[in-house]
């Protein structure tokens, strides 16, 4: 597993130098929206690191290989975990110190919109994980798409509605984000499950 890790983190940093630039900068920018952007597009990488496993042949080597489908399509996931808790940190971290620097702190209404962010980006890697394993990613592309624009336009829609109906009760508000969590760990261990089996059942 730890194999597989280094390779997929050694093909980011490598091929994707430029697109984690970006992902820093933007966790970077004062403005939640943006840091919100970083954190949805570092749940995508897994499924670059995909991309270029299929161009690279990479799969049919790893089936001549001592790891099990569990192994393959895990460190996936856990890739996807630690981009997006990444980008999170960092958000917090970056948006802390310019609060402190102009004189506003941010609170933990601001906290939870980056927290249900986070969440957001770990349902659509959950989402469109299990259908590249399946269909692969160029086939795959254009429902990966559809699953993104429908999961930010729910996910925005959502968000709004419960800032707009809590908007002078931030505790209340903080109350959402055990269950949005515990749902977010069921879906992606479901994932998880499922995108085993169709990894097992794809043919190279």
């Amino acid at each position: 597993m730890k194999g597989l890790l280094l390779k997929d983190f050694y093909t980011l940093v490598v091929q994707m130098k430029l697109f984690l630039l970006m992902i820093a900068i933007f966790t970077l920018v004062p403005n939640f929206s943006m840091s919100g952007f970083a954190i949805v597009y570092a749940a995508m990488l897994p499924i670059t690191t995909l991309a270029y496993d299929e161009r690279s042949k990479w799969t049919q080597l790893a089936a001549m290989m001592p790891y099990t489908p569990t192994e393959l399509v895990v460190s996936k996931y856990i890739l996807g975990y630690v981009t997006v808790a990444g980008a999170f940190a960092l958000s917090l971290i970056a948006q802390a110190v310019i609060g402190s620097l102009k004189g506003s702190p941010i609170g933990g209404m601001d906290v939870l919109v980056v927290f249900i962010t986070a969440n957001i980006a770990l349902l659509i890697q959950a989402a469109n994980l299990p259908l590249i394993f399946h269909f692969g990613v160029e086939k795959g592309r254009l429902l990966f798409m559809g699953i993104i624009a429908a999961m930010v336009m729910i996910g925005m829609g959502a968000g709004t509605f419960l800032l707009t109906l809590f908007e002078n009760a931030s505790a209340a508000l903080l109350r959402w984000a055990i269950p949005a969590g515990s749902v977010t760990v069921i879906l992606n261990i479901l994932s998880i499950r499922i995108a085993v089996a169709m990894y097992e059942k794809r043919q190279y």
